[in-house]
C-alpha cells in the first residue's frame, strides 16, 4: 500500500512537472500571449507596463537597438552558495534582439540562457517589449518581465527617446 502511495504521488509530481516546463522554445508572441492570459500566481510573478512615448517609430528602433548593445553584456556571472553549500559561479548568456515585424510594430525580446536542464534551447524570455507605431511621432511600448528585470522598463522608455543610460542594469 505504501508503495502504491509513492509511485501515484512519484507519478504525479512528474506529471505536474512536465506539464509546468517545456523544452520548447517559446516565441516572443507566444510569451506576451501567455502574459495576457496569465493569472493567479502566475500573474503576480510577472511586471507588464504599458507606456505611451512622443517619439518617432524609427528612431526609437534605432535608439533601443544601439543602447540595448551598450548596456546588456551578452554573458553575466553571478556568484553564490550551490546546493551542496559550495561557492559557485553561474554563467548567463543572454540574447538580445530587435526584430520590425512591420512598419508599424516591432519586437525587443531579451533572453537568458543559463545552461540548466529543461530549458529551452536558446535560453528562456526575460524580458519581451512590443513597440507599436500609434502616430507620426508616438508609439506605444508593451513590457513584460519578472520583478527580477523590473529596471528594464524604464530602460526601454528611455532609450527609445534616445537616452544613454543603463538604468542600473547589472554587467
Amino acid at each position: 500500500m505504501i508503495l502504491n502511495k509513492k509511485l501515484l504521488l512519484l507519478s504525479t509530481t512528474a506529471l505536474l512537472m512536465t506539464a509546468c516546463v517545456s523544452t520548447k522554445p517559446i516565441t516572443h508572441a507566444e510569451f506576451m500571449k501567455e502574459a495576457d492570459n496569465a493569472s493567479g500566481f502566475t500573474k503576480s510573478m510577472l511586471h507588464i507596463t504599458e507606456k505611451n512615448v512622443n517619439v518617432n517609430f524609427s528612431k526609437a528602433i534605432s535608439n533601443i537597438k544601439r543602447q540595448s548593445r551598450v548596456c546588456i553584456s551578452p554573458t553575466a556571472v553571478s556568484y553564490g552558495i550551490a546546493g551542496s553549500m559550495m561557492p559557485n559561479a553561474t554563467v548567463t548568456k543572454r540574447h538580445v534582439s530587435m526584430k520590425k515585424i512591420s512598419s508599424r510594430k516591432a519586437q525587443f525580446t531579451i533572453k537568458a540562457d543559463e545552461a540548466m536542464m529543461m530549458q529551452p534551447e536558446g535560453g528562456s524570455i526575460a524580458f519581451a517589449a512590443d513597440i507599436t507605431k500609434t502616430g507620426a511621432n508616438r508609439i506605444h511600448i508593451k513590457s513584460v518581465s519578472s520583478f527580477v528585470h523590473e529596471n528594464l522598463h524604464d530602460a526601454i522608455e528611455g532609450w527609445s527617446k534616445g537616452s544613454k543610460s543603463c538604468y542600473g542594469i547589472p554587467q
